[in-house]
C-alpha cells in the first residue's frame, strides 16, 4: 500500500468526466458525487460557525437566512439537504427560494418564525 501525493485530479479529455470505482461494479463521477456547499450557523441568524463555499449569510428575517454561494451553482436546480439544532414544526428550504448564487432556509415554530440554528448542504452542478 502506498501514497498517491497529487494537486489536481483530471479528466485526460479535459473534462469533468472522473469516473472512481465504487462498490462491487459501481463507479460515479467524481465531480458529481461531490457536495458543493454546507454551511453550520449559530441561532442568530446572521453568523456562521463554519462552512465551504459559503462567502456570507444574510439575516433576512426573523426565522429565514439566505445562505449565499463564493463559486455559484450552474442553475437552481441543485439538491439541498436541511437540519436544525431544535425541533421546529417546520424548516425548510423552498425551491422557490433558490437561486443559482444563493438559497433561503426558514425556521416556523407553529405559530411565528425563529431564530434557529441550522446545518445544510448542497449537491448540483457548479457553474
Amino acid at each position: 500500500m502506498g501514497t498517491l501525493n497529487v494537486n489536481t485530479i483530471a479528466d485526460a479529455g479535459g473534462g469533468s468526466n472522473v469516473g472512481v470505482q465504487g462498490q462491487g461494479t459501481a463507479t460515479t463521477n467524481l465531480s458529481q458525487g461531490l457536495i458543493k456547499v454546507w454551511c453550520y450557523t449559530p441561532n442568530d441568524g446572521a453568523s456562521i460557525n463554519d462552512s465551504f463555499n459559503v462567502s456570507s449569510v444574510t439575516d433576512a428575517a426573523t426565522g429565514q437566512t439566505v445562505v449565499n454561494m463564493s463559486n455559484i451553482m450552474a442553475n437552481a436546480f441543485y439538491s439541498i439537504g436541511h437540519t436544525t439544532y431544535t425541533n421546529m414544526v417546520h424548516s425548510w428550504v423552498s425551491g422557490d427560494d433558490q437561486a443559482a448564487a444563493n438559497y433561503r432556509t426558514r425556521s416556523y415554530d407553529g405559530s411565528s418564525y425563529q431564530d434557529n440554528g441550522f446545518r445544510t448542504q448542497a449537491a448540483g452542478d457548479l457553474a
